[in-house]
Order: structure tokens, then sequence, then C-alpha cells
């Protein structure tokens, strides 16, 4: 052994305290003759990094912290979590992150927004066979499992930040069942969703009470005819026949529904592609959405780098 200095690494607080490393590390001399370097330290690759002033684990949560909170927010955020860092911290750590590797999607949204409005603005390309799923808890819940702490350990399996009381009270919205006297009249809300809905799909009861809701209106059961002829549009991709459809609606004069026929003549070229392709921008819209919400949080201050790398991790 040559050498050896002290080095001071920061590490994830334990029960409410600080915790800091004084780590002493040796530095040796070299054998070979020819090598450039006289001396090597003594690496920890499993505790840290080289030239790092926090262990690998908290470098790790800063990282997730500036992510989802940038610079001021996530340095009072990390305060309050028992590791005080700086906002350029944060911001470094996050700079550093590598992009992700993406392989050359096969088919490709793309839209725009806007980085100053009116004056500079960037394109986002996204890949259109990324389909969001529906909620973990829901999907299980649905399949038969409703034991909790099953729940809860799946949810810790797949490293979501997730407590028991979390789990109980959200699976317990899942199992409540409003006791009611009588059965209320229906709301529009529910007759709108019969009407949007596959005949397939409706219970034996709800068939009935939308039977005596059209019997009632001959208006809305002509509005009802018309709604199930675009579902079969929008199900069986037949674009070709909407602007049959819309000369159909426009010669019953329908309230509402009528204004809405006519606005799609605005972009029918884009609307009919739309219901014939099997594609949508639908995915893209949700990134630019994304993009939005970052840049608010970060109050319109954030660079164009900064920005870009919140929006690929």
């Amino acid at each position: 052994m040559h050498d050896s200095y002290r080095r001071r690494l920061k590490d994830l607080p334990l029960a409410g305290q600080s915790v800091v490393i004084r780590l002493t590390v040796r530095r040796f001399l070299c054998t070979v003759a020819n090598c450039p370097r006289r001396t090597f330290a003594e690496p920890f690759t499993r505790l840290t990094a080289p030239y790092a002033r926090f262990t690998s684990r908290l470098g790790h949560v800063l990282q997730r912290v500036g992510l989802a909170l940038a610079g001021r927010a996530g340095a009072r955020l990390a305060g309050q979590l028992g590791f005080p860092v700086g906002r350029m911290t944060l911001l470094r750590k996050v700079m550093a992150l590598p992009d992700p590797q993406f392989t050359t999607p096969r088919v490709l949204g793309v839209d725009d927004f806007a980085i100053r409005r009116g004056q500079i603005y960037s394109t986002v390309l996204t890949c259109g066979e990324t389909h969001r799923d529906k909620p973990y808890l829901e999907r299980r819940f649905a399949a038969g499992c409703t034991s909790v702490t099953r729940l809860h350990r799946e949810l810790l399996a797949e490293n979501a930040p997730v407590t028991y009381k979390m789990v109980r009270a959200y699976i317990a919205t899942l199992r409540a069942i409003p006791a009611q006297a009588s059965p209320p009249p229906p709301t529009v809300r529910q007759v709108t969703g019969w009407l949007t809905r596959h005949p397939t799909t409706l219970s034996e009861e709800e068939r009935t009470a939308l039977k005596n809701v059209l019997a009632r209106c001959p208006e809305l059961d002509s509005a009802a005819e018309h709604v199930r002829a675009l579902g079969e549009i929008l199900t069986n991709r037949l674009g070709p026949t909407l602007p049959a459809w819309i000369d159909a609606v426009d010669t019953d004069r329908l309230p509402g529904l009528t204004n809405f026929a006519r606005h799609l003549l605005r972009d029918l070229n884009a609307v009919t592609a739309g219901l014939t392709l099997h594609w949508s921008s639908g995915g893209t819209e949700g990134a630019v959405n994304r993009i939005k919400k970052i840049k608010r949080q970060l109050y319109g201050r954030a660079g164009f780098e900064l920005l870009r790398k919140l929006i690929l991790q």
C-alpha cells in the first residue's frame, strides 16, 4: 500500500437522522514499469461511484426526486425526507442520466409543442403501438384477487411506492355497494352510458330501463339509433360510410347530435382516416400533455436540454 485518504459519503437517513459514511480509501503502487499511472485508488463499486459524494442508493433516490420535481421543489422535498441537497445537485443528477434506448418504431406519432409560445416550437415523436393498461389494482380485483395483504405484497414486488393503508382504502372503494331503499330514476349520465355502450354489454336491468326511457321520448329513440350506427362505424372501422351517417343525422334535425355531425365536416378526411386506419394520434397527444405538465412544474424556466432529459426519462 502506498498511501490512503478519506472520503465522506452521504447515505439514506436512518430513523430520521442523517447518515454520513467516513470511508478510508487505500492507494496502491503499480508494479508494471510501462504503466502511465503510478498509483491506483481502491474501488468501491457496490457502495458509490468515483468522485461521488453520495452512496449509490442515495444517488438513485435523488435522481427519482429530480425527475419528478426538478430543482427547487425537489430540493424542498429532499430536505423534508432527511437528505438536504441543493437544487443544482438534483439537476446535475438528472442531466447525468443516460438517454433510454429506443427501438425503431413501426408506427410513428408526430406532434409539436411550444417551448416558448409563439416563438420556439419543438417536435415530439411517439411510438403508435404503445398503449396504456387498466390500473393494476382494478385489474387484479376484477380477476378475483380481493386480499389486501396479497395485493400489497404484489405491488411491493413491483417496487410500487404504496403502503398497506393505501391499498386497503382503495380496495374498500371497490368493495363498497351503496345501500338504497328503492332504485332511483336513471340519471343523464346513466342513460348516456346505456346509449354509447355496446348493447351486448348491458345487463337485463339496464336494457329494460333503457327501453322504458326510449318509449317516453321518440326523439331520444331516434338519437339512439344514430348513436348505435356511429358505434358500428367506430368498432368496425367503417370510415367510408361516415358521410351517409352525417346526412341521416342532418335530416332528423336532432339537437346536439346534428351540430356534432356538422362539425365533423370541417375535417372530414382526417376523421374518416381515423375511423378507417388502425393507428391514431391519441398517444402523441398524451405525450404533448405530459410535456405541458413538466413545463408547468418547472414554471417555464427549464432550458431545452433539461426539458429533453425529463421528457425522455
